[in-house]
């Protein structure tokens, strides 16, 4: 009698192999992932920063007695409690949370009472 079928040594390797591949697949797909999400979040925070200075300026009109524009930094309006920051001060960078946006600069127009703020890279 002729037996049909496959031993357990190659039922293991195939599983080996497939599980490998399985591995290999699910840890570049996830770093992907990972790294778009870290981007979305860094954009999502400069759409933040934009509108709470935005906001912020609305609010303030002597900030325009002398000019239409304005350039401010984010420390600047983290420090004027525009925009939210840690107890340190900082406003930390999504993408490593490690470095901080502090020294970026704001620039806010306000042309015909329509106030835009536009994060300068």
């Amino acid at each position: 009698m002729k037996n049909k079928g496959y031993t357990v040594v190659e039922l293991v390797i195939v599983l080996a192999v497939f599980s490998l591949f399985y591995f290999i697949g699910v840890g570049v797909i996830a770093k992907d992932i990972n790294v778009n999400y870290e981007d979305t979040m860094y954009e999502q925070k400069i759409a933040a920063i934009e509108e709470q200075a935005s906001i912020y300026a609305k609010s303030k009109d002597e900030l325009f007695k002398d000019s239409d524009t304005i350039y401010l930094t984010v420390k600047e309006l983290a420090d004027a409690a525009a925009i939210i920051s840690n107890k340190d001060g900082e406003v930390l960078d999504p993408r490593d949370g490690k470095s901080n946006l502090n020294e970026v600069k704001v620039k806010i127009t306000n042309i015909d009472s329509k106030v835009t703020a536009k994060v300068l890279s």
